[in-house]
């Protein structure tokens, strides 16, 4: 079974398949079940819900018979539930490595007359900057 749209998808309604599940899709039948693919428009941003038709979802399960997704399930990203239920939209974001640290750090110090006598008796500032 595949199902493609570009915007939301919504199964309203429910039934009881060949299992005893209350589903919204099933492809159980009597000589076992079939893949169930859906593809949506929810693009990371609005969730596929399994149990919530509201906007972009179904009522009840999907069940093939192999595997089964229940109500209370809820996809941004593309979604496979072994071995043949796929909800597809668009996939995980890659996340962003950490930079890299430098490998060693720079230690700049330095070393400042505080008090006017001590910059009375030396004119210049005593400046040591070092790296390690």
């Amino acid at each position: 079974m595949n199902i493609t749209t570009d915007q939301f998808f919504r199964a309203t309604g429910t039934f009881t398949d060949n299992q005893g599940a209350v589903a919204s899709i099933s492809s159980v039948g009597s000589s076992g079940g079939g893949a169930i693919r859906i593809q949506h428009g929810g693009n990371g941003v609005t969730p596929f819900i399994v149990g919530d038709a509201t906007t972009n979802g179904t009522s009840g399960s999907i069940n093939s018979g192999e595997a089964r997704i229940n109500p209370n399930s809820s996809f941004l990203y593309t979604h496979v539930e072994s071995p043949n239920i796929a909800i597809v939209s668009v996939p995980d974001p890659t996340p962003t490595p950490s930079p890299t640290p430098l490998s060693k750090p720079i230690v700049l110090t330095c070393t400042l007359a505080l008090r006017p006598q001590e910059l009375e008796e030396r004119p210049v500032a005593e400046n040591n900057l070092s790296q390690d």
